[in-house]
């Protein structure tokens, strides 16, 4: 069993790491309405939500995909990450991005 401490400190890292790779564009309720998003006035159109059904369709191999090398999945927009996000740390942004999906559900906002 993990200790409390271990688990409080990788939720930190992890929300530390989501909000330098994730937040910026896809805002951090995952709704693609970042700062940096044309959505919230920035210079960047088309960041999708993660939380949408489409999205929550997808398996947790083509998320980590998108995360290691955005621009050859999809429709090529999202920046590589998989020079800046390595080992585990990439399974915990899947495993946030499913939180954030999960949590959008619960509160009927897809």
């Amino acid at each position: 069993m993990r200790r409390p401490r271990a688990v409080f400190a990788a939720l930190a890292a992890l929300a530390a790491l989501a909000a330098l790779a994730c937040n910026p564009c896809h805002g951090e309720s995952g709704r693609g309405d970042g700062p940096i998003s044309s959505a919230a006035g920035g210079p960047y159109f088309g960041v999708r939500s993660l939380v949408n059904d489409t999205i929550a369709r997808r398996s947790d191999g083509y998320v980590y995909a998108v995360i290691v090398n955005g621009q050859m999945m999809g429709r090529g927009l999202m920046p590589v990450y998989g020079d800046k996000v390595r080992g585990d740390d990439r399974w915990d942004l899947v495993n946030y991005v499913r939180t954030l999906q999960a949590l959008a559900r619960s509160q009927g906002k897809r």
